[in-house]
């Protein structure tokens, strides 16, 4: 775990930089997203279905076409569009919070970094909430080819913990 967290402090410091330097427009950090697959031949998002007789909670797959567009940032975006109204009728929902924002993502090796900003750790549900959304958004971006890793930034920084309560150490899940 030590080893994963110094590489992903790494990583980070070495994407502010190329971020920064790249004042030409050559884009010098990974954002080609197309030529990662899903490992099946199903593409979606994983969502929460709630039973409300016995209060369970139960993280399911729900497919979406992307539009021959399938790549993990529009995968990334549709998980944070939440369910639509059709899955809300049937206690199908999202965990993540409503204001959440994708601000940036990248991918190093098997490791893809998620920049979310502020709203995203402040998840009304408290900790399981945060665990919760934590799982959609892994389990969304794992299914793809050559992701075995998400580590989460906030506003750019990798911070110690996840979560308003800071109870959640930040690892790579």
């Amino acid at each position: 775990k030590e080893e994963i967290m110094k590489k992903a402090k790494t990583d980070v410091a070495n994407y502010k930089r190329r971020k920064a330097n790249n004042i030409s427009g050559i884009n010098t950090i990974n954002r080609d997203f197309n030529n990662i697959k899903t490992k099946s031949k199903d593409e979606g998002i994983y969502l929460v279905e709630y039973d409300e007789n016995t209060g369970a909670i139960t993280l399911i797959f729900r497919n979406r076409n992307f539009n021959d567009n399938v790549s993990i940032e529009s995968a990334i975006k549709t998980l944070l569009n939440g369910a639509t109204d059709d899955e809300n009728n049937k206690n199908i929902i999202s965990c993540i919070p409503r204001n959440t924002e994708l601000l940036d993502i990248f991918v190093e090796d098997d490791i893809v970094y998620l920049n979310f900003n502020e709203d995203f750790e402040f998840n009304p549900l408290g900790n399981e909430g945060t665990m919760i959304q934590i799982y959609q958004l892994v389990y969304t971006a794992t299914q793809f080819e050559g992701i075995d890793k998400v580590i989460f930034l906030i506003n750019g920084n990798l911070n110690e913990t996840i979560g308003a309560e800071g109870s959640i150490e930040n690892t790579a899940f």
